[in-house]
C-alpha cells in the first residue's frame, strides 16, 4: 500500500501497474464527480489531474476505461454527463454507468458501484485492474458503519492499494476528499 499526501508519489507504481496489464482482459474503472472533473460553485467544471492522470496511462496502454458514477440516471442525465466529461477532453467514453434513482444510501452506492464493476467484468469478460474515485463508496463494498471511520483514517491522503479476490489481484486509487 501506498500512502501519500501528495499525488505524484502514487504516479510511477500506477504506471507499472497499468504498464504490465493485459488490454485484451483488462479495464480501468473511474468515478467521475471529483475524480476526473471537479464541479465548481458556479458549475464551471475543471479538471481533476490525478484521475486524468490515470485515465490517459491506461489509454497509453491500450486499457478501457469505464466511468462509474453515482450521478442518477434520469432524462438527459446521460447527455449532460457525456458533455461535461467532453469538456474535460473525456470524448466517446468506452461505457458510462449512472446510478438507479432506486439507489439512495452510501450503502447502496457502494453496493451498486461494485456491482456495476462486476457487471462490466461478466459482460466484457475482462476485470478491473484498477479502480479510481474519491469517495470509499467509490471503492468497496462497504457496511454504513464503515464510512465515517475509514474517512477519518485516511483523510487528506491519496492511497494506492491492492486486495486478493479469488486469486486476482485488484488495485484502487483513493483520491484525497477536498
Amino acid at each position: 500500500m501506498w500512502i501519500s499526501t501528495d499525488f505524484n508519489r502514487l504516479k510511477q507504481p500506477i504506471v507499472d501497474i497499468l504498464e504490465n496489464s493485459d488490454p485484451s482482459n483488462n479495464f480501468v474503472a473511474l468515478d467521475i464527480d471529483s475524480t476526473v472533473l471537479r464541479v465548481l460553485d458556479n458549475r464551471r467544471l475543471e479538471p481533476e489531474p490525478a484521475g486524468l492522470f490515470v485515465r490517459d496511462v491506461a489509454k497509453q496502454n491500450n486499457l478501457p476505461v469505464v466511468y462509474i458514477t453515482a450521478r442518477v440516471d434520469s432524462p438527459g442525465a446521460r447527455e449532460v454527463t457525456l458533455d461535461e466529461l467532453s469538456s474535460v477532453g473525456i470524448d466517446n467514453p468506452a461505457m458510462v454507468v449512472l446510478r438507479p434513482a432506486s439507489v439512495r444510501t452510501w450503502e447502496g452506492i457502494s453496493h451498486y458501484k461494485a456491482d456495476s464493476r462486476s457487471y462490466v467484468e461478466s459482460q466484457t469478460n475482462s476485470r478491473c485492474v484498477m479502480n479510481v474515485g474519491d469517495q470509499w463508496t467509490d471503492l468497496l463494498p462497504l457496511r454504513q458503519s464503515e464510512f465515517s471511520p475509514m474517512r477519518r483514517t485516511f483523510e487528506g491522503q491519496h492511497l494506492l492499494f491492492s486486495r486478493t479476490t479469488d486469486t486476482v489481484e485488484r488495485w484502487s486509487v483513493k483520491l484525497r476528499e477536498d
